[in-house]
């Protein structure tokens, strides 16, 4: 009986080791996705500040922050660059 309470536990122990590592990464994932799209669209504000008199400008939407928060500064560029075209 005691064998079998102290075999559980372990399993019930490792089992909670394997959902906090993979819950853990995937939480991190989405902060810093968080973070770097935040830090991306603070960015886009400031070059649409600095170039809106030129006529380059990128809103500031889900999908511009999503971009850039996905690819960083390749997004980044990657927005202006079709700004650039598309106008």
């Amino acid at each position: 009986m005691q064998s079998e309470l102290f075999t559980y536990a372990l399993i019930g122990i490792l089992i909670l080791a394997a959902l906090s590592i993979m819950f853990g990464r995937a939480l991190r994932a989405l902060i810093l996705f968080f973070i770097k799209s935040i830090i991306g669209a603070l960015a886009i504000f400031a070059t649409d500040f600095l170039l809106s008199p030129m006529g380059f400008a990128v809103g500031i939407n889900l999908f511009t922050a999503g971009v850039t928060g996905i690819l960083g500064i390749p997004g980044f560029i990657m927005l202006y660059a079709i700004a650039w075209i598309l106008r």
